[in-house]
């Protein structure tokens, strides 16, 4: 018997239950996936403010993204912000000051700040990825037009300027211009419902705590909405037109119990 190395065999079986030690260690990747890793930043991106004019029906979207992006502890480089599949209009300092910008495979670059800023970029597009616009089709005829986000895992960027990965994460304001009649689901707290002129109304929504770009939602979609509470927390379920009452309690009404039982345990 070897002298310091151990033979003890419900030693090693502890080790390999306890995770601790493995004959031929593997990752968790799928077989063919590379290495992904976390991007450099040169800035620091505390907020984004997304305002979205969408129309269900000709499906294309006209945004305005305010980004704010503040110098790391190591000062401010190359903003680099992901950003694809819409046209940009144009780059600018919330004060109206241009800046020095380029867009091109997937990425929106602005160089030269060297302070705190407030970008404004303003775009247009047809999204065919991250944010889906449904509609009647031959197969479904009677299907409404609906416009709804698919983030994850890196899809965001596809309708919004972002970096568009799990570990950077920013405070949210979202607000969404859709026709009347329809509906709106985002982030947060809704903080205002304003009738525009020719048929418009703004949704705004507010999500104070920061989250990645993956997590942000947006629904467009005509919807009831039917009320309920727990407590003083107001609690809204909201289900496709003509649902019968008690079906909506079927389906939901055990959630203000959820929130108590997870409030208690939390």
């Amino acid at each position: 018997m070897s002298m310091g190395v151990s033979r003890d065999k419900g030693l090693l079986e502890e080790g390999r239950a306890a995770g601790w030690y493995l004959d031929s260690p593997s990752g968790f990747a799928e077989p063919g996936v590379q290495p992904h890793f976390g991007p450099d930043l040169e800035f620091d991106l505390s907020s984004i403010r997304l305002q979205l004019k969408l129309d269900p029906e000709k499906c294309w979207i006209d945004g305005v993204a305010s980004v704010c992006v503040r110098p790391t502890p190591t000062g401010m480089g190359t903003v680099r912000l992901d950003l694809d599949e819409v046209v940009v209009e144009e780059v600018q300092s919330a004060g109206g000051g241009s800046v020095e910008w380029t867009h091109q495979e997937g990425v929106l670059e602005v160089k030269g700040l060297v302070e705190p800023t407030e970008l404004v970029i303003r775009y247009h597009g047809s999204p065919r990825r991250g944010l889906y616009f449904v509609g009647p089709e031959p197969a479904h005829p009677e299907r409404d037009h609906q416009v709804w986000s698919q983030c994850q895992d890196e899809d965001g960027h596809f309708f919004f300027p972002c970096v568009d990965h799990p570990s950077v994460r920013q405070a949210f304001q979202i607000e969404l211009v859709v026709p009347a009649g329809y509906k709106t689901v985002a982030n947060g707290v809704l903080t205002s419902c304003e009738e525009l002129e020719e048929g418009w109304v703004r949704w705004s929504w507010d999500q104070e705590q920061a989250i990645p770009a993956y997590l942000l939602t947006v629904v467009v979609a005509r919807l009831d909405v039917h009320e309920d509470s727990h407590g003083d927390l107001s609690v809204r379920y909201l289900v496709p037109p003509g649902m019968e009452a008690a079906d909506v309690d079927r389906i939901f009404g055990r959630t203000p119990a959820m929130i108590a039982f997870f409030e208690e345990r939390f």
